[in-house]
C-alpha cells in the first residue's frame, strides 16, 4: 500500500513538474483573445445602419493585435512594429491594446506588473502614452468578477498621478463595449455610479465611447444609452460620445462635427469636450495625418476642427504639468 502510494505521489510530482514547466509557454494563449469571437459575442447592434461595421471590425483586431503581441510575446520593438505596419488611423488602438495586454503578460512572465508598466510601455512607445494608462484601466473592466477593485488597485499603484483618472476612463470603456453589461436606454453608466466623484466622471467618459461601439456610430442611440438629462453622468457619457465619435473618424470629422452640432447647447458643449480630447491624442499619435484630415475637410468645418485642436493642443499645455491634468483638461475651453 505503502510502495502504491509512493507511485502515486512521484506520479503526481511529475506531472505537477510538467504542468509547471508548459504554463508559461501555453498559459498566455489562454488570455489571448480572437477579435472575430469578441465581434460574435459583443451584443452591438444600432438601432439604424450608421455604416461603421467594417471600421470597427478593423479597430476591433487592430486592439486584440496589440493585446495579443503583448501577451503573447511581450513588451518590445516587434508591438511597435506591428502597430507602426496598420497605418495611422488604426494604430492607436493597437497600441492600447498592448497596453491592455501588459499586465496579463504578468501572469506567465516575471517583471511584468503595475510597477514596471508605466516606464516599460513609455520607453517601447512615448507617442501614445496618455493611451496606455486607458489601456491599464480597460484590462480592468474586462475582469467581470474584479472589475472595480482591479481598477482601484491599478489607478491606486500608478506612478504618475497625473494619468490617474485615464484608468477609470479604460474601464467605463471595457464594461460598457468589451464585458456583458449592455447599455440600455435611459440606464445611464451604471458601473461607474458605486465610484466617488474624482472616479465616476472619467469612468463616464469611458463609458460613453464604450457605448458609441455599442451602438455602432449610431450618436443617437448612444445618446439615449446615457440616461436622461437629470442623470448626474449623462454629461460625462456625452462627452466620451463625442470623444469617439472623433477619435475613431479622424478622416470623417465632418460626420463628428454634424453629430454634435444637432445636439442642445449643453450637450453640445460637452460632445465638443470629447472631441477636443480626441483631437489631441490623435495629434500625439500622428500629427501630419491630422492636418491632412482636416486640410481636407470643407469650411467652414476645417476651421471649426482647427479651432478645436488649437484649444486642445492649449489647454494640454497648460494642464499636463499639474497633478488634476485630467481634470482641468477636460474642464477647459
Amino acid at each position: 500500500m505503502r510502495r502504491g502510494r509512493g507511485r502515486w505521489g512521484l506520479a503526481l510530482a511529475a506531472t505537477l513538474l510538467t504542468v509547471g514547466a508548459a504554463y508559461p509557454a501555453l498559459g498566455p494563449r489562454l488570455v489571448a483573445r480572437d477579435p472575430g469571437e469578441v465581434l460574435r459575442s459583443s451584443g452591438w447592434k444600432s438601432a439604424r445602419s450608421a455604416g461603421e461595421e467594417d471600421r470597427v471590425r478593423h479597430i476591433v483586431e487592430a486592439f486584440f493585435t496589440g493585446f495579443n503581441t503583448m501577451v503573447l510575446e511581450g513588451d518590445g520593438p516587434w508591438v511597435r512594429h506591428r502597430c507602426e505596419a496598420l497605418g495611422p488611423l488604426f494604430k492607436p488602438f493597437c497600441f492600447e491594446g498592448s497596453a491592455a495586454g501588459y499586465l496579463p503578460r504578468g501572469y506567465f512572465r516575471w517583471g511584468h506588473g503595475i510597477a514596471t508598466a508605466e516606464e516599460a510601455l513609455d520607453s517601447m512607445d512615448p507617442d501614445h502614452r496618455l493611451l496606455h494608462y486607458v489601456g491599464l484601466g480597460v484590462w480592468a473592466g474586462l475582469r467581470d468578477g474584479a472589475g472595480h477593485e482591479a481598477a482601484t488597485g491599478i489607478a491606486d499603484e500608478i506612478r504618475d498621478r497625473r494619468h490617474r483618472s485615464l484608468v477609470w476612463n479604460g474601464f467605463g470603456f471595457a464594461r460598457a463595449a468589451l464585458s456583458q453589461d449592455r447599455g440600455v436606454n435611459e440606464s445611464g453608466p451604471a458601473p461607474c455610479r458605486e465610484l466617488d466623484d474624482e472616479d465616476a466622471a472619467p469612468c463616464a467618459h469611458g463609458y460613453g465611447r464604450g457605448l458609441w461601439f455599442r451602438y455602432l456610430g449610431d450618436e443617437e442611440g448612444g445618446l439615449l444609452a446615457c440616461g436622461p438629462d437629470d442623470d448626474p453622468l449623462q454629461i460625462a457619457c456625452i462627452t466620451g460620445i463625442g470623444l469617439a465619435s472623433t477619435f475613431v473618424r479622424p478622416d470623417r470629422l465632418d460626420r463628428a462635427l454634424e453629430a454634435g452640432n444637432r445636439l442642445p447647447r449643453l450637450q453640445k458643449e460637452a460632445f465638443r469636450q470629447g472631441a477636443q480630447a480626441a483631437l489631441l491624442v490623435r495629434h500625439q499619435s500622428d500629427a501630419a495625418y491630422l492636418e491632412t484630415s482636416i486640410e481636407n475637410l470643407a469650411p467652414p468645418q476645417r476651421d471649426e476642427a482647427r479651432q478645436l485642436l488649437a484649444t486642445a493642443l492649449a489647454c494640454y499645455r497648460s494642464t499636463i504639468e499639474r497633478v488634476t491634468f485630467y481634470d482641468d483638461f477636460m474642464a477647459c475651453r
